[in-house]
């Protein structure tokens, strides 16, 4: 088996499986349509969205005992004028009803426990009916099975949207759409490798024992986006480079103690490592140094049973023998 057939291999091994995206699918969807349907909610709800590691086709197998997690966004016509509990206060009757005792208050969602999906309902407020109207029409183009995703510089230039922040008692920027169209922009460079090198970097991070918990989620796969080389032709090569450009963009504010501000897809003055500890980031990136030499070390043996050693360094006993 090639270097190439066995990245093939892991990455279905680290996939949701059948049965997890058929769950995945039905809770979602279950979701949004009683979300458009509830008569207490018409003239609030505009339209709903995926997004997430499971929008973005990023996701990797839950850990043992937890949940495949899905985040959908309601688009609605609040007022970002409105207090933040008190917009997510709209939603309680609805939850009440469908979910009764399976749901929750989160910082800046609401939590919906189901029997194998976990779901975040994310409340948005679009800053204008302009907005209101263009996610409307483009919801169902931005639905996981559909990859005919706007051209990064069209959402670019379109406003944010507004999520309430219960805890700090403000709202705050963001742009799901953003994120979205630029992770299919940035595999299309890659020749559709990029969603899967950071498939693997996530899972990587998962195997090493004594890493701390942050970065992870999507702060880290914001960090993989910035580092993943254009043009790459294989997994092996994506991997391998990803590693050695996350040590030369990190190891200096590594060193000095620091942690580098990344501005989210579309929205300027933001820093998606905000809440990243130090200590946390200097812990992974020497973990990611390592990491780039074992990489680097397997890449060079090529297709020798020397170069399978190195990558089940990294990737543990899922990574095919």
């Amino acid at each position: 088996m090639s270097i190439d057939q066995r990245f093939t291999q892991f990455l279905t091994s680290i996939r949701p499986d059948g049965d997890q995206k058929t769950a995945c699918k039905y809770e979602h969807t279950l979701l949004r349509e009683r979300l458009a349907a509830d008569p207490r909610l018409k003239g609030i709800v505009v339209t709903t969205l995926l997004q997430g590691s499971y929008r973005r086709s990023t996701l990797v197998q839950s850990e043992p005992g937890k949940k495949p997690d899905v985040d959908v966004v309601v688009v609605t016509t609040l007022s970002g004028n409105t207090p933040p509990a008190t917009a997510l206060q709209t939603f309680h009757g609805f939850l009440y009803t469908y979910y009764p005792n399976r749901w929750k208050l989160q910082g800046r969602s609401l939590g919906i426990v189901g029997s194998r999906v976990e779901l975040d309902l994310v409340v948005t407020a679009a800053p204008s009916l302009a907005v209101q109207n263009r996610i409307r029409l483009d919801a169902d183009r931005l639905d996981v099975d559909d990859q005919r995703v706007p051209r990064v510089t069209d959402w670019e230039r379109e406003e944010p949207l507004w999520i309430p922040d219960r805890e700090q008692g403000r709202w705050e920027r963001t742009h799901p759409l953003a994120q979205i169209a630029w992770t299919q922009d940035k595999n299309r460079r890659t020749n559709g490798h990029y969603v899967n090198v950071v498939k693997v970097i996530k899972w990587w991070k998962r195997v090493q024992p004594s890493l701390p918990k942050y970065p992870k989620s999507y702060p880290l796969e914001h960090m993989v986006g910035d580092c993943c080389p254009d043009g790459i032709t294989s997994m092996a090569e994506g991997v391998t480079r990803t590693f050695e450009a996350m040590v030369s963009a990190y190891s200096t504010w590594a060193q000095a103690g620091q942690v580098p501000a990344l501005a989210n897809r579309g929205l300027v003055g933001t820093n998606v490592l905000a809440r990243v500890p130090a200590g946390d980031f200097r812990a992974f990136v020497q973990a990611v140094i390592g990491a780039a030499r074992t990489a680097r070390a397997a890449y060079d043996h090529r297709e020798s049973p020397v170069a399978v050693q190195y990558w089940r360094q990294l990737f543990g006993p899922w990574f095919p023998a």
